[in-house]
């Protein structure tokens, strides 16, 4: 089997008895939801900055 044929394809899937496919699968998911994660919790703490130099005088607004 031409492996690199089926990746180009698009149609490559790895074998059920390989038990490091499966590891690899998993993998793949944590790392887009640790991205994710990360991602959602940089946005949380710029609003939490805003918010408290609201907080700390009217720069907000003047920015704004």
């Amino acid at each position: 089997v031409d492996v690199e044929a089926r990746l180009n394809s698009g149609q490559f899937q790895f074998p059920r008895s390989n038990g490091s496919s499966a590891f690899f699968g998993l993998g793949i998911i944590v790392l887009n939801g640790t991205m994710l994660f990360y991602c959602l919790h940089l946005t949380i703490l710029q609003r939490k900055m805003q918010e408290k130099q609201c907080i700390s005088g009217s720069t907000c607004r003047q920015k704004r």
